[in-house]
């Protein structure tokens, strides 16, 4: 097992990589970019394989970005991108990454697809013949009818994301992707994958879905521009092997001591070799067919809109819905580990009357980790830093467990902006209750048999009552699981911190919400401490009532505030 300075240091994206969003036709797409303003080559586009992320090109896409510039963008409905409201095909997750390429201004592009993306990648190159001048697969299966037929049964329906309250699911994830993981790669890369693969909840069999759909035996013949076929030794490589006779120009490469995690273990190798086929003078061919681009049907009509803004840790990552009213704006921490996700639909119904901001703790989501381990006062002194570079004068806020703490924190470091504060629970607990937390909520090992995801899943099932829509325990859940080894820090910090004291030295009116989640016991002990404090009590429900009792709980959050 790797040691824990390596799997922090796998886990932080490379210093060469920013992350930004760009509008369209599903709402926002997510992207990194790694960018060389002083390279004339063309810059690179990559499309990752399906369920993940374009994280999985971190790796390639640093060493490759010092010869150019280039991005990975997250599908719609993966990462960070926002989802359609229906499952897409191909043509139509081309044409949301064709919108990506017009926002950035790009004339002449490369492109770049793993697995599904190398069918997104080859479809937009037959929207954009012109545009697009060579193309890279990485795997591009030509399947038999049986192959196809059982990989349809096995990946592209709804029940692949069907969960089991003993985990199963699971486990099975765990060990389909162990299976075809190069052998150099280390195990948190597995970990990274499955948790990747997570966080298209229950929809995370569209990718798949679109991609069975078409097929690379009819898609490469019609392909004029050049490509180049990587072919790793993984769960593709004999249907692959069938791609390169359909080539009308270009190369198949195989790579057979390379396989899933290659960029993490091998991306110097794999670099050159892409390298050498994109910088190969361009020879006069034939232009490829046009085909017509899908109408983009639907606006971008999102109410959340996601960004990033630079902070103390370096990216910090959040979210914002609504315009500047006569109410003071909210902003939102959420607990730990989770990410401002949590609030999105808090922040649809709150956004009706004022402007609402979701920021993700440092570590957490997409915002980058402190440089050692955090207390809660540092994460106040990120969310200060936030706050006045939106430029923000006098504000409410709302915290969830570890981010309730950091409400009280951020009060006392700034009464000059922090009017109201509403306390989604505010534990204060006797000695032994801090010591059982302490123990529950250490560092929790990577398991190589991926017991660590089952022990999590069992030990966050209890939490979520019957009420609760399994949909919201999945995305809780995954979102949980993206601080990595950074994941335990909020809970250390919250344990560490003085809540009992420290919320004596202030004096602003404070709404105690009690759900009936696992501090529920703890919770009521703040109103005796605080100097100006109300108890809510939320008996029905536990974690996901924000999105449950949403539009009541809301009236609530406004009444206190008014």
């Amino acid at each position: 097992m790797e040691s824990i300075d390596y799997q922090e240091k796998f886990w932080r994206n490379p210093k060469n990589l920013k992350r930004d969003y760009s509008d369209c036709r599903f709402g926002q797409i997510h992207y990194r970019i790694v960018s060389n303003n002083d390279s004339s080559k063309r810059p690179l586009i990559c499309f990752h394989l399906s369920p993940n992320s374009s994280r999985v090109y971190n790796p390639i896409i640093s060493k490759l970005g010092e010869q150019r510039t280039c991005i990975a963008a997250d599908t719609p409905g993966f990462g960070e991108s926002d989802s359609p409201i229906s499952p897409p095909n191909i043509q139509d997750y081309a044409a949301s990454m064709g919108e990506l390429v017009d926002n950035l201004n790009f004339k002449e592009i490369d492109v770049m697809g793993y697995h599904t993306g190398s069918k997104i990648a080859l479809t937009l190159a037959l929207q954009r013949p012109k545009q697009i001048k060579k193309i890279i697969l990485i795997s591009a299966p030509v399947y038999s009818d049986e192959e196809l037929k059982n990989q349809k049964l096995t990946m592209g329906h709804k029940k692949v994301d069907q969960s089991f309250d003993d985990g199963n699911h699971l486990k099975k994830r765990w060990y389909g992707h162990l299976k075809w993981v190069d052998k150099d790669a280390p195990v948190i890369f597995t970990h990274r994958e499955v948790v990747e693969s997570l966080r298209g909840g229950e929809n995370s069999w569209w990718g798949h879905r679109a991609a069975f759909e078409v097929s690379h035996k009819d898609l490469i013949p019609k392909i004029e521009q050049p490509i180049l076929i990587l072919c790793p030794n993984d769960d593709l490589l004999e249907p692959t092997l069938r791609a390169e006779k359909l080539l009308n120009r270009g190369e198949l490469v195989r790579l057979d001591d390379c396989s899933h995690g290659m960029f993490e273990t091998k991306s110097k190798k794999i670099s050159k070799v892409i390298n050498k086929f994109l910088d190969t003078k361009l020879v006069e061919h034939e232009i490829t067919k046009q085909i017509i681009t899908p109408d983009s049907e639907s606006k971008n009509l999102k109410k959340v809109k996601k960004n990033y803004i630079d902070s103390l840790y370096g990216q910090l990552h959040y979210r914002k819905a609504g315009t500047l009213t006569s109410s003071p704006p909210l902003i939102c921490f959420h607990m730990s580990p989770n990410s401002g996700k949590i609030y999105e639909k808090f922040m649809k119904e709150m956004s009706k009357d004022r402007i609402i901001y979701a920021p993700d703790t440092p570590g957490f989501g997409e915002s980058d980790p402190p440089f050692q381990e955090p207390s809660i006062e540092d994460y106040a002194k990120t969310m200060s830093d936030f706050i006045d570079k939106l430029g923000l004068k006098k504000i409410d806020l709302i915290g969830y467990h570890t981010g309730s703490i950091t409400c009280i924190a951020l009060a006392i470091l700034r009464p000059d902006i922090i009017r109201r504060i509403i306390q989604i629970s505010c534990p204060i607990y006797n000695k032994d209750e801090l010591e059982i937390r302490k123990n529950n909520y250490q560092r929790q090992p990577i398991k190589k048999n991926g017991d660590h995801l089952i022990n999590k899943w069992k030990f966050m099932l209890p939490f979520y009552g019957k009420k609760t829509p399994r949909s919201i325990l999945i995305r809780n859940f995954s979102e949980g699981l993206r601080g990595g080894p950074f994941s335990h820090w909020g809970h250390k910090a919250a344990f560490n911190y003085d809540l009992k004291n420290n919320i004596q030295k202030i004096n602003n009116p404070i709404l105690i919400v009690n759900p009936n989640d696992d501090l529920v016991k703890q919770t009521p002990r703040g109103v005796k401490f605080a100097k100006n404090a109300t108890l809510f009590e939320i008996k029905e429900y536990g974690h996901g009532f924000l999105d449950i009792i949403t539009e009541k709980f809301s009236a609530k959050v406004r009444e206190f505030l008014s």
